[in-house]
């Protein structure tokens, strides 16, 4: 059987921009940690001897990229983002960002309909796609070849102008009705909510650093949900309820009645019955015999968890949502999850329903 296991060694190399050419040697961190989240830009820091540094090395922010090999496969690469040079006997620390992080700094250069007047209505993640493919390909440092996109199945309408928003912010904005999104090294995927990335093995009590909590939560409850778009609206009740309990979202981007009613629906969906949440701690910490490798981590993954310790033992499925790894030469690997109901997102720490 496949276990996580610790690493045995990390090593980071500095590339140039488009991650093909390699501008250093394989170097041996002090420390570092780096990360894959859903629906966001992942960060990844590493401190080096800065004996490596000098005037003449070549490596700037956005100039170039940092690698990182876990016991020598490729782990997570991305732009730097800032390089703090620090007294002579302290280590440089690197800041770098996935390949998302470029869409944070790219407008919509064109004018992209996706309304009745434009192309038509359109599936969400093709929609998606084509805000990554207008903001990259004026200066694409090799992402697009590798984009990875799978209709979601839900058609909507969007219209954005030229120079009106960022890439990135719009992206976002999508991945709360109906598509999530996530970097692996220099891969963008793109995928539906309910499309099944990848489903790890069972994981149990044992698998985890930590206690897990079995919660009825009622404050998560929802019969009937309305989301008001512009101009638009849609609602969805619960069948069978014998209470009402409503939530009112509104989403300024929903153009259109479809879009309103499938998000209305999904949040009804999570919110009826009363949510049973698994509670795992954010970032809790994964066992070395964790039944998984390091390249089954993929946020958006489903990732089937039983309990048995609590009051009320339960079997479910959660999505994982964030991957986070610390290395240190002095103590080793850590390799922490945050697992969150199917449907639900992690916001300011805890459970939301898309809301």
């Amino acid at each position: 059987m496949q276990e996580l296991g610790s690493a045995n060694t990390y090593e980071v190399a500095f590339h140039d921009r488009t991650g093909s050419r390699p501008v250093s040697p394989a170097l041996e961190p002090t420390r570092l940690q780096w990360s894959r989240v859903l629906d966001d830009t992942s960060e990844a820091q590493v401190s080096l001897d800065g004996d490596f540094f000098d005037p003449k090395t070549p490596i700037g922010s956005w100039d170039n990229e940092l690698s990182i090999y876990r016991d020598g496969a490729l782990v997570w690469q991305g732009p730097i983002q800032r390089i703090d040079y620090r007294r002579r006997d302290s280590d440089v620390v690197v800041t770098a960002r996935d390949v998302t992080a470029w869409l944070a700094h790219r407008t919509i250069h064109h004018k992209l309909d996706f309304t009745a007047s434009g192309q038509g209505p359109t599936d969400m993640a093709h929609i998606a796609e084509a805000i990554v493919r207008d903001a990259m390909e004026p200066d694409d440092p090799l992402i697009l070849p590798y984009l990875t996109v799978a209709k979601c199945g839900h058609v909507g309408e969007r219209k954005y102008e030229p120079d009106s928003a960022y890439a990135g912010d719009e992206l976002r904005e999508l991945a709360r009705t109906g598509i999530d999104f996530t970097a692996l090294g220099r891969r963008i995927v793109i995928a539906g909510e309910t499309v099944q990335l990848a489903r790890l093995p069972q994981l149990r009590d044992e698998h985890f650093i930590s206690d897990i909590n079995v919660i009825d939560d009622g404050l998560q409850a929802v019969t009937r949900a309305v989301v008001v778009g512009e101009g638009v609206s849609g609602t969805a009740t619960a069948e069978g309820a014998d209470k009402l309990l409503e939530v009112l979202v509104r989403e300024d981007q929903i153009k259109d009645k479809m879009s309103a009613e499938i998000e209305a629906a999904a949040i009804v969906e999570v919110g009826h019955p009363n949510p049973l949440i698994v509670e795992i701690p954010e970032g809790a910490q994964l066992a070395a015999d964790a039944p998984l490798a390091i390249s089954d981590l993929i946020p958006g993954a489903l990732v089937p968890v039983a309990n048995s310790m609590t009051y009320r033992p339960v079997v479910t499925e959660l999505r994982l949502t964030r991957l986070a790894v610390d290395f240190t030469a002095e103590e080793g690997e850590s390799v922490k999850v945050t697992l969150a109901p199917i449907g639900m997102r992690m916001a300011e720490g805890k459970a939301d329903a898309g809301t």
